[in-house]
């Protein structure tokens, strides 16, 4: 399997969208671009009950972000969205054929 050299070109766009849309409340535009896989994991009521445990791990997160940073992995585009101090790192992975595999919320 061959690295893929040329992420996404709106990989960074999409994955501050999905951010900005799962900070909103907004779960079914949020999983609009998932994969049948993660779709079929995480319903709207599983990521709102995720999204909630996150900030309440984080004293009311507010969606402030940082400048997505790009990498790229085997078939991924990785794109990494940092968070001020007290906030969870987003990462989200896409494959190069273009929809959202799966979205990290790390803490």
């Amino acid at each position: 399997m061959a690295d893929v050299k040329v992420p996404l070109p709106d990989a960074a766009d999409r994955a501050t969208r999905l951010l900005t849309q799962i900070t909103n409340g907004e779960w079914s535009a949020a999983r609009a671009d998932f994969t049948d896989v993660v779709a079929g994991s995480l319903d709207e009521d599983g990521l709102r009950e995720t999204w909630e445990h996150v900030t309440e791990n984080l004293d009311g997160y507010q969606g402030t972000m940082g400048t997505p940073e790009i990498t790229t992995k085997k078939l991924l585009t990785i794109v990494t969205v940092p968070p001020p101090a007290t906030a969870p790192v987003i990462m989200v992975a896409s494959r190069a054929v273009s929809t959202a595999a799966i979205c990290w919320l790390l803490t």
